[in-house]
């Protein structure tokens, strides 16, 4: 009797087998409408389950962008195809030397059948070495579930980059990592985060892009030791603070322009602002009063503010603000951005609708969008 998870990464590789076969039948926009239609289905089947709607949907993106050419297509669809599947089904067999929820044995099987598949793709070596690590640490830090999305998603973003340059970004971001965790800024999967998007950041902007985001992670750091918080920074953390910066830097890759560097600069801004706010808040103000009424709440609590706190929050969105040249814009966007995370920590996450990192990342979501509506103004 084969048990379930052998009979689900089976059925995910005869599926996989059928995308192969098809594509050599059907044109591109019968594939793209066929993905679309499995989209919906399997989203009616059970929309709790992620991993049946993200196989569908990373196939109909891949299909859009290089279903003419094979070479490509293969190469960012086949590391889901295969790499991930054997490779579960590998670490559930041995089940040793475990990482949180993956064990390395899945890992290792993961990268050497991605390896080959490159290498097979791509012809070149040294692009399939980098392919295989970088997806490797994605597939061993995502959750279950979703890995079938970000793995194709990053090897969209991988085929496009250029190969030197990127391996100068993975080594200045692997330094970033390796001393984050020497100073317990981080956890080992928040450093496996940071070194992800710090690659992506830095390939993608230079060192104007991430030397603010660096500032930021020393600074809170720094700060949140005021309180004698003693604990790291996780992957979770990592990308509530620097999931937009990194889609700004995706979009950067793609279609470099001005305005994605502002609101980079905005959301760090916001985000830096609302840590020297609530740390020095907590440290030094007697007082805390709920930002909705103004009434007087326990200090730490989600939307309490202060006047010391707001006066904190004021240096740290200057502290960033100072990396671009009409800084004042910058500097203003952190203030708000500062404000709506004290409103929606006392409306939306006060109540217990969502968490506090999901709070951080909404308050960055909006600080990025009013960044990019005043850069129509003032450009």
């Amino acid at each position: 009797m084969f048990s379930n998870h052998i009979v689900r990464k089976t059925t995910h590789i005869l599926v996989s087998i059928g995308v192969i076969i098809l594509s050599h039948f059907l044109g591109k926009y019968e594939m793209a409408l066929l993905c679309l239609a499995f989209v919906f289905i399997n989203a009616l089947i059970d929309y709790k389950d992620f991993g049946i709607i993200t196989f569908p949907l990373v196939v109909l993106i891949s299909t859009l962008l290089y279903y003419e050419d094979k070479n490509t297509y293969f190469l960012v669809l086949f590391p889901m195809f295969f790499s991930d599947p054997f490779a579960s089904i590998f670490g559930k067999i041995i089940n040793k030397f475990k990482f949180y929820d993956k064990t390395l044995i899945g890992s290792f099987v993961f990268f050497i059948f991605t390896f080959l598949f490159s290498v097979y793709f791509s012809k070149n070596f040294l692009f399939s070495i980098t392919f295989a690590f970088f997806l490797t640490l994605i597939e061993l830090i995502s959750e279950k579930r979703l890995d079938n999305f970000f793995i194709v998603i990053f090897a969209i973003i991988l085929v496009n980059v250029k190969i030197e340059l990127f391996l100068s970004a993975m080594f200045f971001a692997l330094i970033i990592s390796f001393v984050s965790i020497l100073f317990n800024w981080l956890d080992t999967k928040g450093a496996i985060g940071t070194f992800i998007i710090g690659s992506i950041i830095l390939y993608s902007g230079g060192f104007k892009w991430v030397i603010p985001l660096v500032l930021f992670l020393i600074s809170g750091s720094l700060i949140s030791k005021l309180n004698d918080k003693r604990t790291k920074r996780n992957l979770y953390q990592v990308l509530a603070n620097g999931g937009i910066s990194f889609v700004l830097s995706v979009m950067n890759i793609f279609y470099p322009n001005e305005i994605f560097y502002f609101a980079h600069l905005c959301v760090i801004s916001a985000m830096n602002s609302d840590t020297f706010s609530s740390e020095i808040g907590m440290k030094f103000s007697k007082n805390a009063y709920l930002i909705t009424n103004f009434k007087e709440v326990e200090k730490g609590t989600s939307g309490g503010v202060s006047f010391i706190g707001f006066m904190a929050g004021i240096l740290g969105s200057f502290l960033i603000s100072i990396f671009y040249q009409k800084w004042f814009y910058v500097f203003i966007v952190g203030i708000i951005g500062n404000l709506i995370d004290s409103l929606i920590g006392a409306t939306i996450e006060r109540k217990g609708f969502i968490s506090n990192n999901l709070t951080n990342f909404l308050s960055s979501l909006l600080s990025c969008i009013i960044g990019i509506l005043i850069y129509f103004k003032i450009s």
